[in-house]
């Protein structure tokens, strides 16, 4: 199945968000561990900036 853009937006901010483990957030939305993975790596990839460690 393929997800919009969106969709892997608002699943990697909820997993930040609310500080969810890959298993909780996969729960969650009902999807596969690999495609939150793939999509965290893209969002490395892309944008290493929302990656920084907040104080």
């Amino acid at each position: 199945m393929t997800y919009s853009p969106d969709f892997h937006r608002k699943v990697l901010a909820t997993k930040e968000e609310e500080n969810l483990t890959l298993t909780a957030v996969t729960k969650c939305f009902k999807i596969a561990i690999a495609s939150v993975v793939r999509w965290s790596k893209v969002l490395e990839v892309t944008d290493p900036v929302k990656l920084t460690v907040k104080p």
